[in-house]
């Protein structure tokens, strides 16, 4: 799951948010009826995650971090535009608690 996390988040898009034509850009990317979404998998550092560099915020595009080492709700949704001052930068959950779209939970196993 985690070489491809476009393909689970674009399921459960499609799913609980009703995405439509889902189109896969990337590993880690896909467009659909609502924007572009980009979505990465990390691991926190004392409950802070890194926000990956992102050129050209648009209105409609989604940043989703899957943040692998965080029990209960570890999944985030983010307009990129959002994210802009933080970009390259370490967030604090706080900071994440206050300027999420969207959060949920998704059990991760490895197949190993």
């Amino acid at each position: 799951m985690m070489t491809c996390p476009s393909k689970v988040i674009a399921l459960y898009g499609c799913i609980e948010w009703g995405l439509r034509d889902v189109k896969f850009l990337s590993p880690s990317s896909f467009t659909c009826n609502q924007g572009t979404f980009r979505c990465h998998a990390v691991d926190h550092e004392d409950a802070r995650i890194f926000i990956h560099w992102r050129e050209d915020q648009r209105d409609d595009e989604y940043d989703v971090y899957i943040i692998k080492n965080k029990k209960g709700d570890n999944c985030v949704l983010f307009k990129s535009q959002d994210l802009e001052d933080m970009s390259n930068k370490w967030v604090s959950f706080e900071w994440i608690a206050k300027n999420l779209k969207k959060k949920w939970r998704i059990d991760i196993q490895s197949t190993t």
